[in-house]
C-alpha cells in the first residue's frame, strides 16, 4: 500500500506500529525492530496491547481516563464483558498517551499490536455496516478527546500467507468470541481486520484526517519455523529504514 498521507512529523522520534492479521508475525518483527533501533542508538520503548500488564500502571490509567475501576475489574479477574469492552477501549487512550510522551522526550516506539486498529477489528467482526461506522467515529472521538490526534507517525502493514498464519494459530488461545483454530473463524477475523485497516488509514477517512500517518506494506514470507527470526529479522531491517528515512523502499 503506497504512502497514504504525508511524511510530516511533530515527534522528535517515530512511533512505529504493526499492523496484520493474528499469526502474521508482528511481535515477532516488533522485537527485531525494537533491536534494530537501539543498534542504532536510541532509547526504544515496546509496547502493545496484548500484554498490557506489562506496562499500564494504575497511576497511568488514571492519568489518561480518570478511574481505574476497569482495569482493577480485569486484573481481578471479576470484569463483566461490558467493563472488558471499555477496557480496551481505554488501552488505546492510554497506549497512545504513553508513546506520545516517550517519543517527545526520549525515542522511538515500537507498538507489537495497535489497539486502536484491534478494538476497531473486533467491532467490525461483530457489527454489521452501519452499527461499525457509527462505533468507530465515537470510539475514534473517545480517544482524541482523552490524547488529541496522536497516532502512530509509521504503521507497518504486514502481509503473509494465510495458510502460515493457520498454522500458527492451531496452539494460540481463544476467547468466548473467537477461535483462532478455526478456519472459518480465522477466516472472519483477517477479513474484519483487512476491512478495518483499509477503512481507518484510507486519506479521505474521516478518521485519518488530522493524523500524520505514513503507511507502507510489508511482506512476511514466512512466519513457520525454522525460518520464522531470520524473516522477522529481515522484514524488521526493512521497518527500520522506511522509519528513520535511512532509504526508500
Amino acid at each position: 500500500m503506497p504512502d497514504t498521507r504525508p511524511e510530516n512529523l511533530t515527534h522528535e522520534a517515530p512511533i512505529i506500529t504493526m499492523l496484520g492479521a493474528d499469526g502474521c508475525g508482528k511481535s515477532t518483527i516488533a522485537e527485531h525492530v525494537a533491536i534494530g533501533l537501539e543498534d542504532n542508538g536510541s532509547d526504544v520503548l515496546s509496547i502493545g496491547s496484548s500484554q498490557f500488564e506489562e506496562w499500564l500502571s494504575v497511576e497511568a490509567y488514571e492519568r489518561f481516563i480518570g478511574s481505574a475501576d476497569n482495569l482493577d475489574a480485569a486484573l481481578a479477574g471479576t470484569a463483566t464483558g461490558e467493563q472488558l469492552t471499555s477496557l480496551y477501549e481505554d488501552i488505546a487512550v492510554c497506549l497512545y498517551g504513553i508513546a506520545d510522551l516517550y517519543a517527545k522526550e526520549h525515542g522511538p516506539v515500537v507498538v507489537d499490536s495497535d489497539p486502536f486498529m484491534k478494538r476497531l477489528a473486533w467491532a467490525r467482526l461483530t457489527m454489521g455496516d452501519d452499527q461499525f461506522l457509527e462505533y468507530a467515529h465515537a470510539f475514534d472521538e473517545y480517544v482524541t478527546e482523552r490524547v488529541g490526534d496522536v497516532f502512530a507517525t509509521h504503521a507497518a502493514q504486514v502481509f503473509c500467507d494465510k495458510r502460515d498464519t493457520f498454522a500458527r494459530l492451531q496452539d494460540r488461545e481463544g476467547n468466548s468470541a473467537y477461535d483462532p483454530s478455526s478456519i472459518a473463524e480465522n477466516d472472519a477475523m483477517h477479513a474484519a481486520v483487512t476491512e478495518t485497516e483499509a477503512y481507518v488509514l484510507h486519506p479521505e477517512s474521516p478518521i485519518a484526517r488530522g493524523r500524520e500517518t505514513i503507511v507502507r506494506r510489508f511482506e512476511n514470507p514466512s512466519v513457520a519455523e525454522p525460518y520464522q527470526n531470520a524473516q522477522a529479522a529481515m522484514v524488521a531491517r526493512q521497518i527500520v529504514s522506511f522509519s528513520t528515512g535511512e532509504q526508500t523502499l
